[in-house]
């Protein structure tokens, strides 16, 4: 649903996979398999919120999207990307993989806003769970007050500040 400029996106109970993604001046949600696409348009959206409520969720969103874009993965074993082409940008961006073991992806991005990824409270069985953050080719240009957190769930959260350039991570 779309209002006032926010876009939120729900998942379910159950496996969502869905596809955020920019298409020249809108925003295409589709809900995969079956392929059910909503269109909104990109310059009435100032930020995007997606939950994915519970189960093992597979969420690609184009970074290139323009807006901020929050994301809170829920419980299961969640499969988050944010990938780009190099053709745009988000304003921010924020990630929570909340329990369970989860990917998170984020590549060829450049973020003009605040980021802040969290893996969540995950478990440490190492053959039942994937726990991992990639960061490949994104850049993060930070103002004079930026600041880059990223947390993945068994240690305090990693901060900083300044230019976080080409396969920074």
């Amino acid at each position: 649903t779309e209002s006032a400029g926010v876009l939120t996106i729900t998942g379910t109970s159950y496996q969502d996979n869905l596809d955020v993604r920019r298409n020249g001046a809108n925003i295409e949600v589709t809900e995969n398999p079956g392929g059910r696409t909503r269109t909104f348009v990109a310059s009435a959206i100032t930020e995007v919120n997606i939950d994915l409520a519970a189960d093992n969720d597979d969420l690609f969103v184009d970074a290139d999207l323009g807006p901020v874009v929050s994301i809170q993965a829920g419980s299961g074993q969640d499969m988050v990307e944010v990938i780009g082409s190099g053709a745009g940008s988000l304003a921010g961006l924020s990630i929570d993989g909340g329990a369970g073991n989860d990917m998170i992806l984020v590549e060829t991005a450049t973020i003009t806003g605040g980021i802040s990824v969290d893996g969540g409270e995950d478990t440490t069985d190492v053959n039942t769970g994937f726990e991992r953050q990639t960061f490949d080719n994104w850049q993060r240009v930070l103002g004079t007050s930026g600041q880059l957190i990223i947390d993945d769930g068994s240690t305090a959260p990693v901060g900083g500040t300044g230019v976080a350039g080409a396969n920074a991570g």
